[in-house]
């Protein structure tokens, strides 16, 4: 009895070892598992989490582009830390905390570049904004070769600590012969696990395009912070080169200011015309509104001047924009010595004083007095300080024309340079010489042919000599006598719909340049009178 005893008492034992084996089997595989298979899995977690805060930045640099573009506000939910799975009787790390901030401001400058509509601010000066360059950094705890990812300039790009990138979108702020610079203001930096929402305000927008051109024979040099190398810029800008067709002359990245955390990008165009647009949008923290506001008049139309006959009203045209070139509210006040204003209830002023409407636009009707003629000058200015700097002033020189120059009969009308949709208009003119190129443009849709045209008037420029006839397209037998009779051009001269035609004088005067001189034109359908100032 007492052996089987014993034989019972050391089954028990081995099941009991048995148990204590099996569950150390169990705890083994268990740390197997925490530290091998759990790393691995929540790597991949990170990853794919890295993979959607990429599209979320995405998402991100559509909305700035909006908010510059189309002036619509918008908010970007960021998913900045990654979230690992429940896992039974295994550990978890704390969440990644990802970061996403706004550096400190850098300066974007523009130089050489003028518009010769606009001279009283773009006027071969440097031109400077500040922006801001967004990042979002992660904070994983397994992935530890993830992107850094930056928002510059247009440019969405995964930054790596062996300092390769890769561009996540593939836009520059220089397409062809347009020229695209949204400046970010906003200073934060919000860190977290959880998503967090990141607005786009417009602060200056929509943008407005100016036409710049060159002021230095080199070009046009923009200069941009970066933290990016300059490998990336090559890239960026390839198809953007003179060598590819485009007009990009260099890219270079130089050393930044000792006090500043950026690098310097130059990019140099090669000379000619571009299509400037200028941006602010904010970014979710605080705003420097100090750099927003009225900051220059700008002149509205084709030409700065309006002609008029004797006791005639002409409207007078301008825009307050900010230093963006956008439209903003502002007060104006005109003044002129040799004529008045008329208010809307039809009284007559010396002086007045506009509020822009929502897009900058103010306007006046000024009538010069009976006895002018000749150039009678008006100044606008953006407030009523006449000390204010030059950029918020803007001369309209208006010539004053005596009604009995034009005489005749069916040219002689009160209405000039017809401005009324479906008419044939006048669009630009030039000179080379004594021959002066008058460019019209048919608004409408019907096809408009010249039958016959007359000069009714000239006036000679400053020390200039008054051209008593023209050569109409440089054909002697077209010679069209300055108050004179009507000609038919020397052939077929045909507008068509939607289109434009130059139409030549090769005046007597040699160089008539700063002069004014009328042109009336027969239509195969009525008539019409136009005002041309010739160019220097």
């Amino acid at each position: 009895m007492r052996g089987r005893r014993g034989l019972a008492d050391e089954r028990g034992v081995s099941e009991v070892i048995g148990a204590v084996l099996l569950f150390g089997i169990l705890i083994s595989l268990l740390v197997l598992v925490q530290v091998n298979a759990v790393p691995a899995q929540n790597q991949q977690v990170e990853f794919e989490h890295s993979q959607r805060v990429q599209q979320d930045m995405l998402s991100f640099d559509d909305a700035v582009v909006d908010a510059a573009m189309l002036n619509v506000p918008g908010s970007t939910q960021v998913e900045l830390g990654a979230r690992y799975p429940t896992r039974f009787f295994l550990l978890n790390p704390s969440p990644g905390t990802g970061t996403v901030e706004s550096f400190a401001a850098g300066e974007v400058r523009i130089e050489g570049a003028k518009a010769p509509r606009f001279d009283n601010y773009w006027n071969g000066s440097a031109k400077t904004f500040d922006t801001r360059t967004i990042r979002y950094r992660p904070g994983y705890n397994e992935y530890q070769n993830a992107p850094v990812t930056v928002y510059e300039h247009g440019s969405l790009v995964n930054t790596f600590e062996t300092g390769a990138t890769i561009a996540a979108d593939t836009g520059t702020f220089v397409q062809g012969r347009t020229i695209t610079l949204v400046t970010v203001d906003g200073q934060f930096s919000k860190a977290a696990a959880t998503a967090t929402a990141v607005d786009t305000v417009p602060l200056s927008a929509p943008a407005q395009s100016v036409a710049i051109t060159n002021s230095d024979p080199t070009g046009i040099t923009i200069t941009l912070p970066t933290t990016l190398p300059e490998s990336h810029w090559d890239d960026a800008f390839a198809d953007q080169m003179t060598a590819a067709g485009g007009s990009v002359e260099a890219v270079t990245v130089l050393p930044g200011p000792a006090d500043s955390s950026y690098d310097s990008l130059r990019v140099r165009l090669e000379p000619g015309t571009y299509q400037a647009k200028v941006a602010r949008v904010g970014i979710r923290g605080s705003f420097d509104r100090t750099r927003l506001g009225a900051h220059y008049l700008a002149p509205v139309g084709a030409n700065r001047t309006e002609s008029v006959f004797q006791s005639e009203t002409v409207v007078l045209r301008a825009q307050v924009r900010d230093r963006f070139n956008n439209p903003v509210a502002g007060d104006v006040t005109y003044t002129a010595a040799l004529g008045s204003f008329v208010l809307d209830d039809g009284t007559e002023v010396d002086e007045v004083t506009v509020s822009a409407d929502a897009d900058g636009a103010v306007a006046v009707r000024f009538t010069p007095d009976d006895s002018v003629t000749g150039t009678v000058v008006v100044d606008a200015q953006i407030g009523p300080d006449a000390t204010g700097p030059n950029r918020e002033r803007v001369r309209f020189r208006v010539p004053v024309l005596d009604e009995d120059v034009l005489g005749g009969a069916d040219d002689s009308t009160s209405s000039i340079n017809p401005v009324d949709p479906g008419t044939v208009q006048f669009e630009s003119v030039s000179r080379d010489g004594s021959n002066v190129s008058v460019v019209f443009r048919n608004t409408g849709t019907e096809t408009r042919t010249v039958e016959q045209l007359r000069l009714p008037f000239y006036v000679a420029g400053p020390n200039g000599k008054v051209a008593t006839f023209a050569y109409v397209d440089g054909d002697p037998d077209a010679r069209v006598d300055v108050n004179g009779d009507w000609v038919a051009p020397p052939d077929p001269v045909v507008i068509y719909g939607g289109n434009t035609q130059t139409i030549s004088f090769d005046f007597d005067a040699d160089k008539p340049k700063k002069g004014f001189f009328g042109i009336a034109i027969r239509y195969d359908e009525g008539s019409e009178n136009y005002y041309v100032q010739i160019p220097n």
